[in-house]
């Protein structure tokens, strides 16, 4: 529907009043809500990426931290590799100079002197035995000194006892006593001579042991010279033996050690791979959120004013335009032509919406007010039905009926008029009716329906009458006005 005040409305109205006319009919409002809702996302996203952007920097600072720290270490453990090689070759060539040496022949000479030694005792002495037989010899001597006395003198034997029996001598057994005393003295004879011997045998074996002691002497001299030197020399062997054990054991803990620095290279290895896979995870997250901030901000871009509304609105108002003109040709003739700009480019190459409304005529360019009110009504005419066919085209209004309340009342002389009812009947091609209203009966001549309504007293509106103004049969009229729209 559209009423005689808004004739003027689409030519006359702000630009705030006519975005909010199209807004709805171009569908702005919604681009204009994708717009908001991707600029939120997008700055949700831009919010995420530098959150991620500024844990990469502090994850890349970290990794360059344990990458610095196992540089540092690995030549720390390199140094200290090269240093422990080095201390072992130094051990083994000390250990080379090191001669642990004993002369055999030292060892031979003492054991030949031991076994010398050996065969000789160590104390040969036969003082005692020698003095026993000797004191033997004087007890034999004594009794031989006596028993010579006795036989010397054996006639005083009479009346004595025997010494050797006990029993009494007399005359009749004297001699019986005096040839045992004889017996007795001859086996002292024997015996002192068996000491004798004795004594030869054992001061030759003194002297004998004598001459062995003066060479165990010698021997024993030579033997603890010998060993002295052997163990002079076993020391010496025996201390560079433990300077060679020393030098081995050394050198096994240097072999056995383990490097003090592989730990904290292998911490830092360890961290830094765990840091590397972490940053690579963030990157692949920041490169993921990347590709959305692109296709965020491409929508953004799109749903903008420089975007796929810059494109609707260019088509849109061309097409309004175009229409405008079509309708503005067929109720006039004076070649006056619409131009509508919707949007004006900035300095910045922004785009502001500014809808702009201007009529020309060839190239002059004539302002809306400067026009006389019969042209500025058809112009206005011509918008409204553009504006109702562009809505029609975009589904905005789905009703096949115009209606028209007192817009051919207003600044149309009857050319003026007319002219648009002859635009409204081409306008029946796409419409099944179109309603006039209107206080001039003159025009009715020009429908095929009247309908007259008055106001009563009551200040209610009622049909006063309903005629057909055709003038073919009422039937066949019937029959026509069904296959054709009506007027």
């Amino acid at each position: 529907m559209l009423a005689a005040g808004q004739t003027e409305f689409i030519a006359a109205a702000s630009d705030a009043t006519k975005k909010k006319l199209f807004k709805p009919i171009f569908q702005l409002d919604i681009i204009d809500k994708y717009y908001a809702v991707t600029q939120e996302e997008l700055k949700a996203l831009t919010t995420q990426a530098d959150k991620l952007s500024y844990d990469i920097m502090a994850k890349k600072s970290m990794l360059e931290e344990h990458q610095h720290h196992v540089e540092i270490y690995a030549t720390k453990s390199s140094q200290w590799s090269v240093n422990r090689q080095t201390q072992i070759i130094e051990l083994e060539e000390r250990k080379g100079t090191i001669k642990v040496i004993v002369d055999p022949l030292l060892k031979q000479r003492v054991k030949e002197l031991e076994l010398k030694l050996a065969t000789i005792p160590e104390k040969v002495d036969v003082s005692e035995e020698i003095q026993k037989l000797e004191s033997d010899k004087m007890y034999l001597k004594v009794l031989y000194g006596e028993n010579a006395e006795i036989l010397d003198e054996s006639n005083r034997l009479v009346g004595t006892e025997c010494k050797y029996c006990g029993a009494e001598i007399n005359l009749k057994n004297l001699n019986k006593h005096r040839g045992e005393l004889i017996k007795r003295t001859d086996e002292i004879i024997y015996n002192a001579t068996v000491i004798d011997s004795k004594l030869t045998t054992l001061r030759e074996k003194q002297n004998k042991y004598d001459a062995l002691l003066e060479e165990r002497s010698e021997i024993q001299e030579e033997l603890d010279s010998v060993q002295r030197i052997l163990f002079q020399e076993e020391a010496v062997a025996s201390s560079q033996q433990l300077i060679k054990d020393s030098i081995d054991k050394s050198i096994r803990e240097l072999k056995e050690s383990s490097n003090p620095y592989e730990q904290d290279v292998a911490y830092h290895e360890k961290k830094a791979n765990a840091t590397a896979k972490e940053l690579e995870e963030l990157e692949a997250q920041l490169s993921k959120i990347t590709k959305e901030i692109d296709l965020c901000g491409f929508l953004k871009w799109t749903f903008s004013r420089e975007g796929v509304t810059a494109f609707i609105i260019e088509r849109a108002f061309g097409r309004l335009e175009s229409l405008a003109n079509r309708y503005l040709s067929m109720i006039s003739t004076e070649g006056f032509q619409i131009e509508i700009k919707p949007q004006r480019e900035l300095k910045t190459k922004a785009m502001k919406e500014e809808i702009e409304i201007r009529v020309k005529l060839g190239k002059r360019i004539i302002p809306y007010w400067g026009l006389s009110d019969g042209q500025r009504h058809r112009v206005n005419v011509a918008l409204l039905i553009a504006v109702n066919r562009l809505c029609r085209d975009r589904g905005i209004n789905s009703f096949n009926f115009l209606l028209l309340d007192e817009v051919l009342d207003l600044s149309l002389a009857d050319k003026g008029q007319e002219d648009v009812i002859r635009l409204m009947r081409w306008m029946l091609q796409e419409l099944h009716n179109i309603i006039v209203i209107s206080h001039r009966n003159e025009i009715s001549k020009d429908f095929d329906f009247l309908i007259e309504v008055q106001r009563g007293k009551d200040e209610i509106s009622r049909i006063v009458s309903s005629i057909v103004l055709t003038t073919e049969e009422p039937a066949t009229t019937h029959r026509k006005r069904s296959k054709r729209n009506a007027l």
